[in-house]
């Protein structure tokens, strides 16, 4: 062999560490990590349950507020149109509806708006068109004649003479139609008892 070869494989074997075979004492060491990395794994496997429960719960609030939101706006929408139907603010959607009404029995019989006028009836015809389109629905017919009890009156505002009991019937015309929007009521319908 030659010196340097010599010198390598001495100065290898200092370098180069001693495995020695695990001892009893060490043994209880490499049980004690095992145990360890089955705790830190079962861990992990809770923590990625508790993460997927908690974005589960994200989610459902998320959707909640969402909900919640719609249902606000909902209110909103639903409160205004309550206020423009208020005998304080006009009847605004009654009188809408009554306009129309009229505008089309008149033309029915061949009238034509006057050219001063006829933006006021293009107007009506669009605000008509535009609460339809929204959901914002008369619930009965302007001149509607009807027959009602006691009973059926209280679904309406009821203008007229007293009931003598239940089962009175009374022959009524409807004065207004009443408002729903998504199945809410904006207003109900008014009555008038037919002399």
């Amino acid at each position: 062999m030659s010196r340097k070869l010599i010198e390598l494989m001495r100065v290898f074997s200092v370098n180069t560490p001693v495995v020695t075979p695990v001892a009893v004492s060490e043994s209880g060491d490499l049980e004690t990590m095992r145990r360890e990395l089955r705790d830190i794994k079962s861990e992990n496997e809770d923590l990625t349950s508790a993460y997927e429960m908690t974005q589960q719960e994200l989610d459902s609030l998320r959707e909640k507020a969402r909900d919640m939101e719609l249902d606000s706006e909902r209110r909103s929408v639903v409160n205004l149109l309550k206020q423009m139907n208020s005998s304080e603010s006009g009847n605004v959607l009654d009188s809408i509806a009554q306009t129309d009404k009229q505008i089309k029995v008149l033309k029915s019989g061949g009238w034509e708006p006057p050219v001063e006028t006829e933006g006021a009836v293009i107007a009506i015809r669009l605000m008509s068109n535009f609460l339809k389109k929204f959901g914002i629905c008369p619930m009965e017919e302007i001149g509607a004649k009807l027959e009602l009890n006691l009973r059926q009156s209280e679904l309406y505002e009821y203008a007229g003479s007293e009931f003598v009991d239940e089962k009175e019937i009374k022959k009524v015309e409807i004065k207004a139609p009443g408002w729903t929007f998504q199945k809410e009521i904006i207003s109900r319908p008014r009555i008038q008892e037919c002399f």
